[in-house]
């Protein structure tokens, strides 16, 4: 009786380990706070280049995820809103939101000191982000 806790004691031992050693590592540096900025979308065949404020509050949701908060001007004049749960990957910063029934909106973002920078993306369109922490 006593060697069979042992042993599941032991597993359930090895296995956090691994799980530990194998799982993306969180930077040291946090990414919560209050980020502000502009988005930049590409122009494409049926649309000019265009773009537009950003807004991101970031709150820790446990190790390696943020709850995001985003929000700014669509063309500088149609106010947005939404929240998605980031996930950290090293300073690696990734955002999967559905937007509507068709339309899914990816973020994938870098962070270095009180910059952020990177790319978003749609199924009709895509452009670049650039973000400075300001909390």
């Amino acid at each position: 009786m006593i060697r069979k806790s042992f042993h599941g004691g032991l597993l359930t031992l090895v296995v956090s380990v691994v799980v530990a050693t194998t799982a993306a590592p969180c930077s040291a540096q946090s990414a919560a706070g209050v980020w502000r900025g502009r988005w930049y979308a590409w122009a494409t065949p049926s649309r000019p280049a265009h773009s537009g404020t950003l807004n991101v509050r970031l709150r820790p949701a446990g190790p390696c995820e943020y709850r995001g908060l985003f929000y700014g001007r669509f063309a500088g004049v149609i106010p947005y809103v939404y929240r998605a749960r980031v996930q950290r990957q090293g300073d690696t910063l990734v955002s999967v939101k559905r937007l509507g029934p068709r339309r899914t909106y990816a973020l994938r973002l870098q962070l270095a000191g009180n910059r952020m920078w990177g790319t978003w993306n749609t199924a009709d369109g895509a452009g670049t982000v650039q973000l400075r922490r300001r909390r």
